[in-house]
Formats: C-alpha cells, sequence, structure tokens
C-alpha cells in the first residue's frame, strides 16, 4: 500500500524521534498521533480481518519499526496484530522457504 507522500512521512518520523529524544517533551502524543494517522491508520483500516501483515516500509520508516505502537491505541495493535518486518525484497523469498518447509 502506498502511504502517500514520502517527505511528508519522513518529516513525521523525524518529529516523533526529535520527541523521544528530548525528556521534556510535553508533545510527544500529538506527534505520535500524527505519524499514527500517516501510516497505521490506513494500514489498520485495509486489513479488515486480517491480523498478519508484513511490512516493508520506505523511507526513514525503514529504521523505525515501533511505529506501530505510537498512540493510545497500542493495545489494540499489539493484541490484534502480528507484524513482520521486512528489510529487503530477499525476505520474501525466505518467508517462502520456511513456509514451503
Amino acid at each position: 500500500m502506498d502511504l502517500g507522500d514520502g517527505a511528508a512521512i519522513n518529516d513525521s518520523v523525524a518529529a516523533f524521534r526529535k520527541e523521544l529524544r528530548n525528556p521534556r517533551s510535553t508533545n510527544i502524543k500529538q506527534v505520535g498521533q500524527d505519524l499514527y494517522r500517516k501510516v497505521m491508520r490506513p494500514l489498520v483500516q485495509l486489513l479488515g480481518n486480517t491480523h498478519k501483515f508484513i511490512s516493508f516500509a520506505d523511507g526513514d520508516l525503514n529504521s523505525f519499526h515501533s511505529a506501530p505502537w505510537l498512540t493510545s491505541k497500542v493495545a489494540i495493535l499489539i493484541e490484534n496484530y502480528s507484524i513482520t518486518y521486512l528489510t529487503s525484497g530477499r525476505d520474501l523469498l525466505r518467508l517462502q522457504v520456511q513456509a514451503d518447509q
């Protein structure tokens, strides 16, 4: 699924990282919710009854795998979904080999 403007998502990731590094942050929840709206909400709406999905993130999200846990919806996401993160297209081949065995 294409999540839209990669630059806007990268900006949101950078803003969230900045808030995480700031022990006095008072804005982390809002910044996290913004990133959730851009990344996870569209995915959750697409999944329907599916409880497993594979994530192959692009841009800054590729090195930021905690995106699903950014809001108060944490329990819903962690309890209801099994997320496999891929780092390259080769990971798909490895998954296929394991499934065939």
